[in-house]
């Protein structure tokens, strides 16, 4: 089974929370779940609210397992918050992980049984969106 994964680091956390950084609470993060990052990417301040990069590289589709993101903040740049995207990543058959929320989507079941919890978050945490935004917008 292919453990590797693309790991999307949060731009707008960069401020704060170098990319450095951020790779190594992520490589610590999947060290008990046998999981481990192949390589990297992350948006750019033109491409955050479409998430145009994550886009591209799952039209590349990769030889991973799935995709690791810092945060699901990174899914609510944009006007809206982007489920179709995660839908989009999990019927290609690669799973999904959220560090900050420790939430692992391994199908579209899992898809399913959370989708209120996904659907509700960015109403949940627009105050939190908003201030992460005004640090690069």
């Amino acid at each position: 089974m292919n453990n590797n994964l693309l790991a999307l680091l949060d731009y707008c956390l960069i401020p704060i929370i170098s990319q450095m950084t951020q790779i190594e609470i992520l490589t610590n993060y999947l060290k008990d779940k046998n999981k481990k990052i192949s390589f990297y990417t992350l948006e750019s301040k033109t491409s955050l609210d479409k998430m145009i990069v994550l886009n591209e590289k799952l039209n590349e589709k990769p030889d991973i397992s799935g995709f690791i993101l810092f945060s699901l903040t990174q899914f609510a740049y944009g006007s809206k918050m982007n489920i179709e995207l995660i839908q989009k990543i999990l019927k290609n058959n690669y799973e999904i992980y959220f560090y900050r929320e420790n939430i692992h989507l391994k199908n579209l079941d899992d898809f399913d049984e959370n989708f209120e919890k996904l659907k509700l978050f960015e109403h949940n945490n627009i105050r939190l969106i908003n201030k992460i935004k005004s640090l690069v917008l």
